[in-house]
């Protein structure tokens, strides 16, 4: 068994939003947007699926850790001055 920690790709998008939704799943402010705890974690996972999508896997900083081949932690950070998605980006974030 060996950690592997590499830059995320089109293929882990729905493995990152899923650990991200775990991980913000008692989040307060996102207990505030999403506060039916019974479709939290599936709403979660598409607003996270669709931010890595669309603005935050072209950065570059997107990043997961996998243990036999299972995601198991992930990481998104923006270079200074980027953090702010395009226009175009969040217009196509808006569905999910």
């Amino acid at each position: 068994m060996a950690l592997a920690v590499r830059r995320a790709e089109q293929a882990d998008i729905e493995a990152v939003a899923s650990v991200f939704a775990d991980a913000f799943f008692d989040d307060p402010l996102m207990s505030w947007m999403f506060p039916d705890e019974e479709s939290r974690i599936r709403r979660l996972s598409r607003f996270f699926a669709a931010e890595v999508r669309h603005h935050m896997l072209a950065l570059g900083g997107t990043e997961i850790a996998e243990l036999d081949g299972r995601v198991g932690g992930a990481a998104m950070w923006a270079p200074p001055d980027r953090w702010r998605a395009p226009m175009g980006a969040t217009l196509r974030m808006m569905p999910g």
